[in-house]
């Protein structure tokens, strides 16, 4: 079955990627070749079917969409180590230790490359410190940022769910947000003014 919902991820050898999303995105099913995986976003707006295609390369990829131009894209993701560039940084990082050379440039030149191109740069191992400030501010980080992504996608086929639903999510965030109160309303299908809120 070819779904026109399709992310393409490129290089994520060790099937990171892949494994979180078996875990945290209700697979329907892996198809016969383990780099494909058909999963189900579920959001609080909308749910949507997404098929997972994994490219060992950008080459393996390229070879792909020869035969499959007619193939709607609307996501892709591709993993780089801190350590890929067209210098070579490995090389470089064995030469500062010798020559306190630092390897920041990178860094600071991807991050251009990736803003000029409408690209976002998501770190897969951040640093602790990193990792306390995204808690301190709310924000998701590493395959949970990249999930997050994809929800925020313009996916061609999603189900938009209905206000019913939207309610019941909304009374389900707060009964999550009142976690540490022994009290509990159960939903009775009205909506108050702070369902409404939620909702609007």
């Amino acid at each position: 079955m070819s779904l026109s919902n399709n992310f393409i991820v490129i290089s994520d050898d060790e099937n990171q990627l892949l494994s979180h999303l078996k875990s945290n995105c209700a697979p329907s099913k892996q198809i016969a070749n383990s780099q494909k995986l058909e999963f189900t976003l579920d959001t609080k707006y909308y749910s949507s079917s997404i098929l997972l295609n994994n490219f060992d390369s950008l080459r393996s990829l390229a070879i792909w969409r020869v035969s499959n131009k007619e193939t709607s894209i609307q996501s892709f993701c591709c993993f780089m180590k801190r350590s890929q560039s067209v210098l070579d940084l490995t090389k470089l990082d064995g030469l500062s230790e010798y020559f306190n050379f630092d390897t920041k440039p990178f860094s600071t030149t991807l991050s251009r490359w990736a803003t000029d191109r409408g690209y976002e740069i998501v770190d897969l191992e951040p640093s602790d410190d990193d990792v306390a400030y995204f808690k301190e501010i709310n924000e998701r980080y590493g395959f949970d940022r990249i999930v997050e992504i994809l929800e925020g996608t313009n996916w061609d086929k999603k189900e938009t769910k209905s206000q019913a639903g939207l309610a019941a999510a909304a009374a389900r965030m707060r009964l999550k947000e009142d976690e540490s109160s022994d009290e509990f309303e159960e939903f009775d299908g009205n909506l108050d003014a702070k369902d409404k809120r939620l909702v609007a």
